[in-house]
């Protein structure tokens, strides 16, 4: 198919190499991005959209409805708790790391691990 993807181009190897070592042994899981392949320097991930830090520019940092936190919170404690079940610490987890799967919907995944 035609799907839109997201190609991340690292120069350091020793960041892609980390990053591989995650999601190469990481089973699939709603809330943390997918990998679709890599190449050389290049990972290929699902398209995703705007990052959480994104989201609160948007609302001149005025923050989001409690509910919506809430919901985004459940979320990012269900991906945290998986990979904790997996070994894998997430050392670098901020709104920046934290991506709206799609504008107009309130999923949110967890990304970048090569620290």
């Amino acid at each position: 198919a035609d799907a839109m993807v997201a190609i991340k181009v690292v120069s350091d190897a020793k960041y892609i190499r980390r990053e591989l070592e995650v999601l190469n042994v990481l089973p699939e899981h709603a809330h943390i991005v997918g990998m679709q392949a890599h190449f050389d320097k290049c990972i290929v991930f699902e398209m995703m959209s705007y990052d959480l830090y994104q989201l609160l520019r948007r609302t001149q940092f005025q923050g989001v409805s409690e509910a919506l936190a809430f919901k985004f919170m459940r979320q990012i404690a269900s991906a945290l708790a998986f990979l904790h079940e997996h070994g894998i610490v997430h050392a670098d987890l901020k709104p920046e790391n934290i991506v709206l799967q799609n504008h107009t919907r309130s999923w949110v995944k967890i990304i970048d691990f090569g620290w």
